[in-house]
């Protein structure tokens, strides 16, 4: 059950999750994080990077990315 996590992008390309104020998981991707989303119910969420890469994790894993020239809304 993912209702009491926070997700926190950063500067320093990681994505950070955390439950009240112990770091539960910790993702290093290629550039800045710029949004994140939850999706729906659960461990699913997607993001956004500085460089254009979109990209979605679930439970832990990374489900699948790509990387474009635009930049995500």
């Amino acid at each position: 059950d993912g209702s009491n996590e926070l997700l926190v992008g950063s500067d320093d390309a990681t994505i950070r999750m955390y439950k009240d104020d112990e770091l539960l998981q910790q993702y290093t991707e290629a550039d800045a994080v710029v949004q994140l989303a939850g999706l729906g119910q659960g461990r699913k969420w997607a993001y956004a990077l500085q460089n254009g890469t979109i990209g979605v994790y679930e439970s832990g894993v990374r489900l699948w990315r790509v990387k474009s020239k635009h930049s995500a809304t």
